[in-house]
């Protein structure tokens, strides 16, 4: 089965170089990704109609490893946004790790556990995928949907790659743990000059995430849980709170796999958009150099900041992936959108991409 986790937990990254010892091999991996995607989208939101453009997308990995005298691996990792629509191209991630019997703990700008462990239902054909996708360049932010914060999408962490500490049990009868903290969310170094709290976004992050893996009668089972609570910080009001709650399900059987995934927020301070839920399933099939899929997303948001009435949407994708040979991949989807509030407004329509792929 295909390993459909948000975040990898194999948690190899780089090392640690200090004067005077030797230094360990460094390994750059990555991938990326180029095409054109096409919308025809109708409504009244602010989703872009008729769109025709050219998409990009990709990242570079500068990994490596080295065990210590004691027999504990020390990494680093460093990754490299190579999209070129970005403020300047920027590191996103950028964190050491310590593994051993014991476990691995991971300290530096890193997602937490609920969003590394998670097994999604949209599952991914090529680089098409509903659970964090490129459509939403061609359609916009229709209405007051909210892709990235728990509406129609279960991929997008209340906080992302800040300044954290983690720690992941080792896995134990298929079972891993991992419990995570970050600080804040907005200051990565504790700046003297932040005074009462002043810029600050989140503060104190919690994220807690558990997955099991096995294998049962030559069928494959992912089930994962997680949840994030945020205690304070600027963005949030007196007794007022930000929660995540999530669980996804992945079952593989030959060349088919099947996904099922659930993401709620709970937002009492309305900071992130209002409560969100969102429920995605999918299914993959591969044979020789062709992949398959059918996913759908179905979303709900409630009292977002926009609007104290429901926004409902759903997406639906059909895509198709052929493996050229040696890393590159080239691959097709049509996806259909339908957005609605009680604003009267909505979005729907259909969106196409076409992408070659490329992993090195």
């Amino acid at each position: 089965m295909k390993k459909l986790l948000l975040g990898t937990t194999a948690l190899v990254a780089a090392t640690a170089v200090t004067a005077g010892t030797a230094k360990a091999e460094m390994a750059v991996s990555g991938w990326n990704t180029f095409g054109f995607g096409a919308s025809s989208v109708e409504g009244t939101g602010d989703a872009a109609r008729g769109q025709i453009d050219v998409y990009e997308n990709g990242e570079i990995f500068f990994d490596g490893s080295t065990e210590l005298d004691n027999g504990m691996t020390v990494g680093w990792s460093v990754q490299l946004e190579t999209e070129a629509g970005l403020s300047g191209n920027v590191i996103d991630e950028n964190y050491f790790t310590i593994a051993g019997d014991f476990g691995t703990v991971i300290i530096g700008q890193e997602n937490l556990p609920a969003y590394k462990m998670h097994y999604t239902g949209g599952m991914w054909v090529g680089n098409n995928g509903l659970s964090s996708t490129g459509i939403t360049a061609f359609i916009g932010n229709p209405g007051t949907s909210w892709f990235h914060n728990g509406f129609m999408n279960d991929a997008g962490p209340i906080t992302g790659d800040n300044d954290m500490v983690s720690y992941y049990t080792p896995r134990m009868g298929g079972i891993q743990l991992g419990v995570g903290w970050a600080p804040d969310s907005a200051i990565n170094d504790g700046s003297a000059s932040d005074t009462n709290g002043a810029g600050h976004g989140f503060e104190d992050v919690l994220s807690i995430g558990a997955n099991y893996q096995g294998d049962m009668d030559g069928t494959s089972v992912g089930v994962s849980v997680g949840f994030t609570d945020i205690a304070g910080g600027t963005s949030l009001t007196t007794n007022s709170g930000l929660r995540s709650y999530q669980a996804g399900l992945n079952v593989g059987m030959g060349g088919l796999t099947f996904g099922l995934s659930w993401f709620a927020m709970d937002d009492e301070a309305g900071v992130k958009a209002g409560d969100a839920d969102t429920f995605m399933v999918g299914v993959t099939y591969s044979t020789g150099a062709h992949t398959i899929g059918l996913t759908g997303s179905f979303g709900n948001a409630e009292e977002t900041t926009a609007d104290t009435d429901d926004t409902e949407g759903s997406a639906i994708m059909l895509a198709h992936d052929y493996a050229l040979g040696g890393g590159a991949s080239f691959s097709s989807a049509v996806t259909w959108i339908d957005v609605d509030d009680e604003l009267n407004v909505s979005d729907d329509g259909v969106v196409g991409m076409f992408l070659l792929n490329a992993g090195f």
